[in-house]
């Protein structure tokens, strides 16, 4: 089967998205069509519906009298969204520990060791990546595709909200020792460990992004003051 083409919008999607998740553009940014359009040499229409398919992924909010705003995460969000990550990411877990195959499970001790080095190198944008491909290793393997899409809305959200906040790398080096407790269990077979590891780690992060938004909060509202 050949590879699909990627249409216009998809690939200004893909380039935007890129951008969000480097830390390029930031949560609360505005976005113009024109702006985009004269920066890719494109015409205004595949900028626009590049618009809607980062809506539907949920890293940019469109409004009739506001325009395109990349999506900023409030507290109440953040505790909506790490609710349903933790209900969603408990049963993909289990499932996966139960029938997780040695490849599988060395494959994910892998993205662990990718995780460490982005911390030692205090690459940000690179531990975000390796972070949230951990989580989807194992979600995957549900072979779910309407929880898989849920997940990735549900990540792309609370990705915002890391790349803005999740400055420190005291808070990674914390988060990757919880990772690898997490995989400890798998590697053991211990479905129970395994979930209450998953729990702690899903419930630590939710504390540590409470903690730097309330550090942050009114910098932010400054910040998109002054961009609106």
């Amino acid at each position: 089967m050949l590879p699909k083409i990627k249409s216009m919008a998809d690939q200004i999607a893909d380039h935007i998205q890129r951008s969000i998740f480097e830390g390029d553009i930031l949560p609360g940014d505005r976005l113009k069509e024109n702006d985009i359009a004269k920066q890719l040499n494109v015409s205004r229409t595949p900028a626009r519906e590049a618009f809607r398919i980062l809506a539907s992924q949920g890293l940019v909010e469109i409004t009739s009298n506001r325009g395109v705003r990349v999506t900023l995460i409030s507290k109440a969000d953040l505790a909506d969204l790490f609710e349903m990550r933790l209900l969603l990411e408990l049963h993909c877990l289990q499932k996966f520990v139960n029938k997780a195959t040695k490849t599988e499970i060395r494959d994910l001790e892998v993205v662990l060791q990718k995780m460490a080095k982005a911390v030692a190198e205090n690459d940000r944008s690179a531990y975000l990546q390796h972070s949230t491909d951990f989580h989807i290793h194992y979600i995957d393997k549900c072979r779910n595709k309407r929880l898989i899409s849920v997940f990735e809305v549900l990540r792309n959200n609370i990705r915002c909200a890391q790349i803005f906040y999740m400055r420190k790398s005291k808070a990674r080096k914390e988060s990757v020792e919880e990772h690898r407790a997490i995989w400890r269990a798998i590697k053991a077979g211990d479905t129970d460990k395994s979930e209450t590891a998953l729990r702690k780690h899903l419930e630590n992060s939710y504390a540590r992004m409470i903690k730097l938004i309330d550090r942050n909060e009114v910098n932010a509202d400054q910040r998109i003051s002054s961009s609106a």
